[in-house]
Parts: C-alpha cells; sequence; structure tokens
C-alpha cells in the first residue's frame, strides 16, 4: 500500500481565504492534510518498521504497519485537520489499532503537521504504554484516480496466516462477488471514490455460516495495478482487517 502531494497554494490566496474558489481555512486544512504518506518508523507496535498511510476525503487516517514485506497491523483513525498557516495544516485525532492475525484491538491516538512541501511529521501513541515517532512523505500518486476498469477482474490472496484463500471477482461497473476456502461468500461494491482521488471505497458483506458481516474500508492499486490493498473495519470498528490481493 503505497501512498500524497498537492499543489502548494498562494500565500496570498491562503491567507485570504476566499480567493481560489473561495476555499475557506478548513477546506484548505483538509486539502493539506490528505495523501498517501509513507517512511520508515522506530518503537513501533508488533515490530513493524515502516507505515503506509492514506488519509483519505472525510478525514480518516488508515495507517498499514509493515515489518520489511510483511503487514503486522494496521489502524483506522478519524481525524480532525485545521489551518495552521500558509504552507502548514494540523490533525490529531483517535481511533483503533488491529493487529493483524489476531482478534487484538487498541486505542491509538494521532497528532501531526502536514506541510505543501510534502512533509508530514507527527506522533502517535497505542494504549497507555507504546509511543512513536513519524516522520513521512508524500506520494504523487495520490492525485492520480483510479477507474472501475483497473480493478474489473478477479483477485486472490491470503489472510489468516496465510491458511485461508479470499477471491473476489469485480464487474463492469464495480460489483464484487467471492468466497473463502473457508466457505464464506462475499457480495457488494468496490468504487473509485468522488472525490477523485487515487482510493476506491469498499463495502462488502461477508457471510459465513449464517452470520452476516459488513467490510467498509478503502483499497488502493499498486502502480502495476496488479495488487490491491483492502483495509477494512466491521460495523463499529469492532474488528478490522487487511486483505492484499493479487490479479487472476
Amino acid at each position: 500500500m503505497k501512498f500524497i502531494k498537492l499543489s502548494v497554494t498562494s500565500a496570498a490566496c491562503v491567507l485570504l481565504l476566499t480567493a481560489c474558489g473561495g476555499e475557506s481555512a478548513s477546506e484548505y486544512a483538509s486539502r493539506v492534510v490528505q495523501g498517501f504518506w509513507s517512511g520508515a518508523v522506530t518503537q513501533a507496535p508488533d515490530g513493524a518498521t515502516s507505515v503506509d498511510t492514506a488519509l483519505v476525503p472525510g478525514e480518516t487516517a488508515w495507517i498499514i504497519f509493515t515489518n520489511g514485506t510483511t503487514a503486522t497491523g494496521f489502524a483506522k483513525i478519524p481525524v480532525t485537520a485545521m489551518y495552521t498557516n500558509e504552507t502548514e495544516a494540523s490533525v490529531s485525532g483517535k481511533g483503533f489499532y488491529f493487529k493483524l492475525g489476531s482478534a487484538t484491538r487498541n486505542n491509538i491516538s494521532l497528532t501531526g503537521i502536514a506541510t505543501t512541501s510534502n512533509t508530514f511529521t507527527g506522533s502517535s501513541q497505542l494504549g497507555t504504554t507504546t509511543a512513536f515517532n513519524l516522520s513521512l512523505k508524500g506520494n504523487e500518486a495520490y492525485r492520480t484516480a483510479p477507474k472501475t476498469s483497473d480493478v474489473t477482474a478477479t483477485w486472490s490472496g491470503t489472510t489468516g496466516g496465510n491458511t485461508v484463500t479470499v477471491t473476489w471477482t469485480v464487474d463492469s461497473v464495480g460489483a464484487v462477488s467471492g468466497n473463502s476456502t473457508t466457505g464464506c461468500t462475499y457480495g457488494g461494491t468496490i468504487k473509485p471514490n468522488t472525490a477523485g482521488v487515487a482510493v476506491l471505497d469498499v463495502a462488502v458483506t461477508e457471510s459465513c455460516s449464517g452470520t452476516n458481516k459488513t467490510l467498509s474500508g478503502i483499497a488502493t492499486l499498486t502502480s502495476s495495478k496488479t495488487g490491491l490493498a483492502v483495509a477494512y473495519t466491521t460495523a463499529g470498528d469492532a474488528e478490522g482487517g487487511l486483505l492484499q490481493l493479487a490479479k487472476q
């Protein structure tokens, strides 16, 4: 999940906050903080050494924690963006961290400063004991919106410690159908975000042995468009997961 740079608004435009189409301070802040941010991290949970963050419209940060090439966990954090000055905006929020391969969920917070020069610095607190700093760079890919045709294919990947294979087929209008090797079935949609950024919105129902769960989240494509990373939570963020799917 590689993720940002936003165009630099002129100082005059930002200071007036009425130029550039009448952009308000809150709209400016939202625009600056959104994007794909990634970088190395130390003292992060579960041995993670790097993070990839998608801060998407609606001001939600989806943070994937990785150790080498293995994803170890992810966080979903609703944030508030605030205008700081003509080149910076701040974010802060609280959400949940999910350790992959387990039922573990923990509280997590995030504070940071995003800049128009494509940097994000901040800190995060997991639970009451684990604190770590973030120093991230942006990725221009955030401004290139995917098309439904980019995901019109059959996708497959493993979950549950590589013990379960999940297969999704996406049709030409973004409808999802699929199954898993444990007998679960899937149905729903995966469609480009209406803001025109490099994120797809996911709403898929998983049915397993008569129990239904709605998986709501985001997906991002690799640059080759052959890999699809899906981060999701269930209702009330009670559970969360990450699917890393490859085009078949």
